[in-house]
């Protein structure tokens, strides 16, 4: 039944969105331009999509941002009002900050009212809070708008539990959100805020069930199900984690970092044809990222694809040598290829940034003794043994008496 669902899910996916894959593929990497403040790159892409396409919201919403990003505030404000046309319930708020930044208080006030008016709206703290909206704080028309009441009772609450969880007062969050779901098991914020609080807690497959039963109850919610899939994975749940991270896809195809998270699980599936395609996804548009770079480099290691595997690992440690988990992954490779020098210098780095590592003093005594360095060897055994890797007592029983 589950694969069932798996592959309706995948079909409906492939077949709503491969029409307009190359639109697709300009999105992606006008976010990505974004992201790396290539602005002038963004923006011509974005301006291309919105001529072929100009119904839909997300495009505006992005060339907004691009905007936003350089201070272009009034710009920005014109094409969230053109979001905002399209019903995109985000933008009357982005619409505010830009009038905050124009110190313009009223106009960016009357945006927020309509925006607090929307259901699925901020916290009130986190509103006051945000530093986009400094410039207006002390203005008659921020203060009186506080004075009016815009939340309920319930989000009340909600707002109070997320205070909690800020103080680390967890016992008090969750008497505060099991009780709202006691009262009304469709709260799905509260499921949501509840998995938010089972995550801190490190209680992943809690959590996972909780973003579940939030995205039951609002059904075609992208974070919700990008939260499960998240949850299951760190729980080793990885069919509930598969079936989430695919339904999140189909919601939401734009978000990078799912292609990321999905060749994580698929590794652990160990459908590494699957994976490759999937972190090859998000190295189109993130080509220097030290954790998809290395998550590569596995993927080629676990086909036996060697050379390949090294140079996605190298790849990797050109942007990021603060990672003992790169250096071991790499001389993984080398051991594997027989280059143990070159294995025992990357273990090596892997124990200058943590030695309390035993299996890799194992590794690296494995390195040396294959280059027939015995007594170098039979030390990293004893320290791997004595730090509690018991499988060096058959080496130092054998090559160190």
């Amino acid at each position: 039944m589950q694969k069932k669902t798996i592959l309706l899910l995948l079909f409906s996916f492939i077949f709503s969105f491969s029409y307009s894959q190359e639109e697709a593929d300009y999105y992606m990497q006008a976010l990505a331009d974004i992201n790396f403040k290539r602005y002038e790159n963004a923006e011509k892409i974005l301006n291309n999509l919105i001529s072929e396409n100009n119904r839909d919201s997300k495009l505006y919403i992005a060339l907004a941002n691009c905007y936003y990003k350089q201070k272009k505030y009034v710009k920005s404000a014109e094409l969230y009002k053109l979001a905002m046309k399209q019903k995109n319930k985000i933008a009357s708020y982005h619409i505010a900050e830009c009038y905050s930044q124009l110190y313009d208080a009223d106009k960016a006030v009357e945006y927020l009212k309509i925006y607090l008016k929307s259901n699925d709206k901020k916290f009130k703290s986190e509103i006051k809070l945000n530093p986009n909206f400094l410039n207006i704080e002390n203005s008659k028309a921020w203060i009186n708008l506080w004075k009016t009441k815009h939340y309920s009772g319930y989000e009340k609450k909600l707002s109070d539990a997320k205070f909690s969880i800020s103080k680390q007062d967890y016992a008090e969050a969750f008497d505060i959100l099991d009780l709202l779901i006691i009262q009304n098991r469709k709260r799905h914020k509260a499921h949501e805020l509840r998995g938010d609080l089972l995550m801190l807690t490190k209680e992943y497959k809690n959590a996972g069930e909780s973003y579940a039963i939030a995205s039951e109850i609002k059904k075609h919610n992208f974070n919700y199900k990008k939260k499960a899939a998240n949850a299951f994975f760190l729980s080793k749940k990885y069919k509930k984690a598969y079936k989430f991270c695919i339904s999140a896809i189909s919601e939401n195809p734009y978000d990078a970092e799912t292609y990321l998270l999905k060749s994580k699980i698929e590794i652990k599936q160990k459908n590494f044809n699957n994976a490759e395609s999937s972190i090859n996804k998000f190295l189109k548009y993130y080509p220097d990222n030290g954790e998809a770079l290395n998550l590569a480099g596995k993927i080629s290691f676990k086909k036996n694809e060697y050379i390949d595997a090294l140079e996605k690992y190298s790849s990797c440690l050109k942007n990021d040598t603060s990672k003992p988990e790169y250096f071991i992954n790499r001389a993984d490779v080398y051991t594997a290829v027989s280059m143990f020098d070159n294995a025992e210098k990357d273990l090596s780095m892997a124990l200058d940034l943590n030695p309390k590592q035993p299996e890799v003093y194992y590794k690296r005594a494995i390195a040396k003794l294959k280059a027939h360095k015995t007594e170098e060897a039979c030390s990293d055994f004893k320290k791997a043994y004595n730090q509690g890797y018991y499988d060096a007592s058959i080496y130092l029983m054998k090559y160190c008496k």
